[in-house]
Formats: structure tokens, sequence, C-alpha cells
């Protein structure tokens, strides 16, 4: 007789509080507002749900038909998935997300967020206020980041899973603000540019991890390429590769054009010619690597060369180019 007590226990206990706690899958939408079946008034008291193994899924509560309180999910494996709070429906508070080894991934507070705008990790951007920080599966620190009412706003780091630093940023209301440098994993300068209001200025430059420099352009105030400064890329040996200008056309688009010159590895002159928003403009001369001369002519003449050479020509200038 028993082992009936707990099951006439919960029996008795469905009978007295038919609405106190209800499998989420069972509740009706009307109007953005969650109803128990055959009920009138909008749902009030917890909610559950079950993976189809028998382990819980979520435990939450509802009031006036819309989401309050803490709320959690586990995984299949029965692990805690995330944890977080909501207000009036609307994410708000502390929320922690974990990955399926237990390790933490991600934590922080929401102001109001719905859910949406889910970034590389899969968590909710929508609402994220104050600081937020990342971890690898492994369980070191990836990310911290701010953020003010859902947009990026201060400073922003990023780590690999040794601990070195690979970027450093800074962001106002969403926009990027100041200086945004890259490192690559043995702690060389990779990339250094300038920010103001979103818009890239200044100077870009890259640098290969041996610390030799690769690249390095112009921008004017309002995010477009200088045109009247050069452009210039160099080999990892430190030998210049090429230099020409660059134009921004379509507000967003960066190709070469006017005069670019290019170089092989040995410092022999590779290629001579102009451009025209981005496209071979005029003659054009091309040397062999020991410095003798390969062809010269119009872009007319060198776009009716052969099949078979001219797709040899153009492999190699677009690969120079970084076409």
């Amino acid at each position: 007789m028993k082992r009936y007590i707990p099951l006439l226990a919960l029996l008795l206990a469905s009978l007295l509080y038919p609405q106190s706690k209800m499998d989420i899958n069972n509740l009706i939408d009307r109007g953005g507002l969650k109803y128990a079946p055959n009920d009138d008034e909008p749902y009030k008291g917890k909610v559950f749900d079950f993976y189809e193994n028998g382990h819980k899924k979520l435990d939450g509560r509802f009031r006036s038909g819309i989401r309050i309180g803490e709320w959690t999910w586990w995984n299949e494996d029965g692990g805690l998935d995330s944890t977080g709070s909501y207000k009036k429906g609307l994410m708000h508070g502390q929320w922690e997300f974990y990955f399926s080894n237990g390790n933490l991934q991600g934590k922080g507070q929401y102001r109001d967020g719905n859910g949406t705008e889910r970034g590389e990790t899969g968590i909710s951007q929508n609402g994220r206020h104050g600081k937020w920080t990342f971890w690898y599966e492994s369980g070191f620190k990836s990310a911290e980041q701010n953020w003010k009412n859902g947009k990026v706003h201060g400073l922003y780091i990023e780590w690999n899973e040794n601990g070195q630093k690979i970027s450093e940023s800074n962001s106002k209301n969403g926009f990027l603000e100041g200086i945004w440098t890259d490192w690559y994993d043995n702690g060389q300068i990779r990339k250094l540019n300038y920010w103001k209001d979103g818009k890239q200025i200044n100077t870009e430059e890259l640098w290969y991890s041996n610390g030799n420099k690769e690249w390095k352009t112009y921008f004017n105030d309002d995010g477009t390429r200088d045109s009247t400064k050069l452009t210039t890329q160099w080999y990892e040996n430190e030998q210049k590769w090429g230099e020409g200008y660059v134009k921004t056309i379509n507000d967003s688009t960066h190709v070469w054009n006017g005069l670019y010159n290019a170089w092989y590895e040995n410092g022999q002159k590779w290629s001579e010619g102009t451009f025209k928003d981005g496209k071979r403009d005029g003659l054009m001369t091309l040397w062999y690597e020991n410095g003798q001369k390969k062809w010269e002519g119009t872009s007319e003449e060198f776009e009716a060369e052969k099949a078979d050479k001219e797709k040899k020509i153009k492999k190699a200038l677009l690969k120079k180019i970084g076409g």
C-alpha cells in the first residue's frame, strides 16, 4: 500500500492546484500571451518540459501569460544549458550559458532582451548591458565585452586558448571608435587600424608573423580610401611586392586606380601599368624574373593575347594584386 502513497499525493496535488505547474507544450498562444487549454485567463504558474529520454528540459514560470522570474534549461544529457531571469516577458538580469561538458560559455546582464540577434556564440545579443565574459569549451577565457542597451560600447578584448591577447578594440553605441589592434598567437602585432563613428580612417597596417610589414594603406575621414597616397605591399622578406593608388567606388568597393608597379621577391621589377576604376588601362609592361622584358603593349592588346598565354598572365597578375 505504501508504494501507492506518492502516486495518490501527486494526483491529489494536481486536483487541488490544476494550474500550478504545466507542460509548456500544452500552453496555447493567443496574441502573444500563453493560455492553458479551456481557460479564458492568461496562464499563471510554473511550466516544465522533458526530453524523450526522460531528462528535464526546462523549468520556468508565467504570470499574466508572459515569462517572469528565474528560468533554467538543461541539455539532453542532464547537464545545465542556461539559466536566467525574465521581467515582463523579456530577458532581464543575470544570465549564464554552458557548454555540453558543463563549462561556462558566457555570462552577463540583459536589459529587456528579446532573445534575437544571436552572434557566433549562439547567445542572444539583443538587450545585452554591461560587462559580458566568454570562455572556450576548454575553460580558458576567450573574450570580454562591454555593452549598452544591446550595442557594443567600450572595450572589447579577445584571447586565444593559451591566454595570449589576439584582439583589442573600442566601440561607442555599436560603432567602432579609436584604435583596433590584432595580434598573432605568438604575440606579434598583426593589424593596426583606426576608426571614428564606425568608419575606418587614417591608416591601416598589417604585419607578417615574423614582424616584417605586409601592407600599408590610407583612408579619408569619411571611410573612403585616400587615392592621393600610395598603398604598398611587401613580401615576407621585406622586399616590396606592389605599390599603387587605391580608390573607393560605390561607397564600399576598393580598387586600384592609376599607376601600379609590382616586383618579384628578388627585387626585380615584374610589371608596370595603369588602372582605371579597377581595370587595366593604357600601356602595360611585364618582365621576367631575370630582368628581361617579357611583354609590352596596350591593355587592349594584352586582353587579345592567345587564350593559353592570357590565362597564365592573368592568373599571375591577379595573384600579385590580390584580385
